[in-house]
C-alpha cells in the first residue's frame, strides 16, 4: 500500500506528462501515460504512517492478565529490599555502638553499687558492739532452730485442772505473778475434787499426751531429717549462749545414734556388773581408767571390735538418714 507522498509525487508525474504531450495523437498519449503509470508502480511501497502505527501497536491484554501482571509487579517491588546508603549504614553502625556503650556502662555501674553495698555491710558489721553481734547471732540461730512447734495440750490432772479453772478469766495467760497469787486457792479446789472428776482429768489428760505425741511427730516429719540435725546444732549454740532459756533437742527417730568408743562400752559393763554401787563417782571414774590402762590385749580387742561394729552401724544410719557417707569416722580412741 502507498503512502500518502508517494500517491501526491505519482500523481504530479501523470500530470505533468499530460501538459507536455498535449496535442500529441490519443495513442502516443495513451503509450506515454501506460509508461508513466508502470514507473509510478515500480516504486519503492512504504507503509501509511497509520499502518505502521496499527501494525506496531501490541496488541491490547485482557484485564485479568493485566491486573495480575501489575499485582506481580507490585508484590515483587515491596520485597526488595532497599539498599541504605553509606550515610544510613554509617549512621545505623554509630548507633549500635553507643547502645551497646551504654549497656556496658549500665552493668559496669551495677557491679559498682553492689561492690559498694557489700562493702558498707561488711564495714557496718566490723563496727558493731559484742552485744549487737550476739544478738544478730542469736537471731540467725533461732531462724534454723525450728522453735515453732506445735503447742501442747495439758498432760496431767492438775496442770489440765488449772488450765480449766483459768480459762476465761483474767488470770489465763497473764503471767507467772498472778498465777502464783491464785495458786494456793486452785490446790485447795484441786484437793476437794471428787473421785470422779479426778478420773475425768486423768483421762483426758492421758487422750492429750496421745494426740501431742501424734501432732510432735507430723510436725517433727515435715522437715528432713538434715534439717533436723542443723536445728538442734542451733538449739545447742543458743542454750550456750542463753542464761535463762534452754531449748531441747527435738526428738526425731530417723537421727542416726553415736557410735560408742571402746573405753565407753568398757565403762558401762563395768558400771553394769554393780561392783561400784554406793561409791563416789570421781572414785569409780579413776579407778575404771586404772583398769582401762592395764586392760590385757585380748580383752582391749574384745572392745575395740565392739566398737568398730557400733562405728559401721552408724555409719549405715548415718547415710540411710542423710543419704551420704559421715564426713569423718572416730574409731574407739583410747581412754
Amino acid at each position: 500500500m502507498l503512502s500518502a507522498n508517494g500517491l501526491r509525487v505519482g500523481a504530479a508525474a501523470v500530470h505533468n506528462l499530460t501538459i507536455r504531450v498535449a496535442g500529441a495523437s490519443p495513442a502516443l498519449v495513451s503509450a506515454q501515460k501506460i509508461a508513466a503509470l508502470n514507473a509510478f508502480r515500480a516504486l519503492p511501497t512504504t507503509r501509511s504512517f497509520m499502518t505502521a502505527k496499527a501494525v506496531n501497536a501490541p496488541a491490547a491484554a485482557s484485564p485479568k492478565k493485566t491486573a495480575t501482571a501489575t499485582k506481580a509487579k507490585k508484590t515483587t517491588t515491596k520485597a526488595a529490599p532497599k539498599k541504605k546508603s553509606a550515610t544510613a549504614l554509617a549512621a545505623d553502625k554509630k548507633k549500635a555502638a553507643a547502645e551497646k556503650k551504654k549497656k556496658a556502662a549500665a552493668k559496669a555501674a551495677a557491679t559498682a553499687a553492689a561492690a559498694k553495698k557489700k562493702a558498707a555491710l561488711a564495714k557496718k558489721k566490723a563496727a558493731q558492739t559484742p552485744e549487737e553481734k550476739a544478738r544478730l547471732q542469736k537471731k540467725e540461730l533461732k531462724k534454723v532452730a525450728l522453735l515453732d512447734e506445735p503447742r501442747k495440750l495439758p498432760e496431767t490432772p492438775w496442770i489440765l485442772f488449772v488450765t480449766e479453772s483459768t480459762k476465761g478469766t483474767k488470770t489465763e495467760g497473764s503471767g507467772k505473778a498472778n498465777l502464783t497469787r491464785v495458786m494456793p486457792e486452785l490446790s485447795a479446789s484441786f484437793k476437794s475434787l471428787s473421785p470422779l472428776e479426778v478420773q475425768r482429768l486423768r483421762d483426758t489428760a492421758e487422750k492429750n499426751r496421745a494426740t501431742n505425741a501424734e501432732a510432735y511427730k507430723a510436725w517433727v516429719e515435715s522437715h528432713t531429717a538434715s534439717q533436723v540435725a542443723d536445728a538442734n546444732r542451733a538449739r545447742q549454740h543458743l542454750n550456750r549462749l542463753g542464761k535463762t532459756s534452754k531449748h531441747r533437742n527435738i526428738t526425731d527417730a530417723r537421727q542416726p545414734k553415736r557410735a560408742i568408743a571402746s573405753f565407753s562400752l568398757f565403762t558401762k559393763e563395768r558400771w553394769e556388773s554393780g561392783e561400784f554401787t554406793g561409791r563416789p563417782l570421781a572414785e569409780a571414774a579413776r579407778t575404771l581408767s586404772a583398769e582401762w590402762k592395764n586392760i590385757s590385749s585380748a580383752d582391749r580387742q574384745h572392745y575395740e571390735d565392739l566398737a568398730k561394729a557400733e562405728q559401721n552401724r552408724y555409719d549405715k544410719e548415718y547415710e540411710a538418714a542423710f543419704g551420704t557417707p559421715p564426713p569423718s569416722k572416730t574409731v574407739s580412741p583410747a581412754a
